[in-house]
């Protein structure tokens, strides 16, 4: 049996605890705090605990981009994201790009 421990940083939060992560023949096996890291020091909250039963299940992890039905290459998924993001950019004297000074909903109401 191959076992290695790989450190990492926990991903659930912009804290970024240290983790160590157990794994047994290329599956994840365990996860405990890095006692090392300077975040944490080995300590982990209750979303770093549950970072190797979210890691060991496969089931809704994204392993590689997907167009659907098929799967898709790193460059035709990005090409597709870029495809459906880009807007058309308004003009200065369009109805699009005027801006009210003052919005009625922010107008407070003498009571």
């Amino acid at each position: 049996m191959d076992k290695t421990e790989t450190r990492s940083t926990c991903c659930y939060c912009g804290v970024g605890c240290g983790v160590l992560i157990a794994s047994e023949n290329g599956r994840i096996v365990g996860v405990r705090g890095d006692p090392d890291h300077p975040a944490n020091y080995g300590r982990l909250c209750g979303k770093g605990l549950s970072l190797a039963a979210s890691a060991a299940s496969d089931s809704g992890r994204a392993l590689f981009p997907e167009m659907r039905p098929d799967r898709a290459s790193r460059a035709a998924a990005s090409a597709g994201t870029r495809r459906w993001t880009r807007r058309p950019t308004a003009s200065p004297t369009s109805s699009a790009a005027t801006v009210p000074t003052r919005w009625p909903s922010t107008r407070r109401a003498n009571c």
